[in-house]
C-alpha cells in the first residue's frame, strides 16, 4: 500500500510540474512594470479625488498638507512593515518535496486508509461521480 501511495504522489507531482510552465523572465518584468504603472496611476487618481474633496474643508493651504501627511504615513508604515518582515523564505511546492519528507505523511495516510476503508471508498466514488457529471 505504501508503494502505491508513493507512486500516486510521484505521478501527481509530475502532472503538476508539467502543467505549470514558467513564463519568460522578460514577460514577468514587463508585467511587474505594468502593474506598478497601474498602481501609480490609481494612487494619483485617488490623490486628485482627495484633493477635490478636501479643498472646501481644508482650504488651499491645508489640502496639500493633509495629503502630504497621508503620503508620509503610508511611506512610514511601508518602511516599518519592510523592516519587521523576516527574510525571504521560499514557499515549498509539492514538486520540491523529497521522499524523506513525505514518509511520515504516507505512513499516516496508510493508517487512515486502513482504519476508514468504507469512508474512503465512498469518498472516491462520490468524487468520481462529481467529476464525471461535470464532463458529460
Amino acid at each position: 500500500m505504501h508503494e502505491i501511495l508513493r507512486l500516486a504522489l510521484a505521478a501527481a507531482q509530475a502532472a503538476v510540474a508539467a502543467r505549470q510552465p514558467r513564463p519568460p523572465p522578460y514577460l514577468v518584468a514587463v508585467s511587474v512594470m505594468a502593474i506598478g504603472l497601474c498602481l501609480l496611476t490609481a494612487a494619483a487618481l485617488v490623490l486628485a479625488a482627495l484633493w477635490s474633496c478636501l479643498l472646501p474643508y481644508a482650504g488651499p493651504a491645508g489640502t496639500p498638507l493633509v495629503l502630504a501627511a497621508l503620503l508620509l504615513l503610508a511611506a512610514l508604515s511601508l518602511l516599518i512593515w519592510l523592516r519587521r518582515r523576516p527574510g525571504q523564505t521560499r514557499a515549498v511546492t509539492p514538486a520540491l518535496l523529497a521522499a524523506s519528507d513525505l514518509a511520515p505523511l504516507l505512513g499516516e495516510a496508510e493508517q487512515l486508509l486502513r482504519a476508514h476503508k468504507v469512508t474512503v471508498v465512498a469518498g472516491v466514488l462520490l468524487a468520481g461521480l462529481m467529476a464525471g457529471s461535470r464532463r458529460g
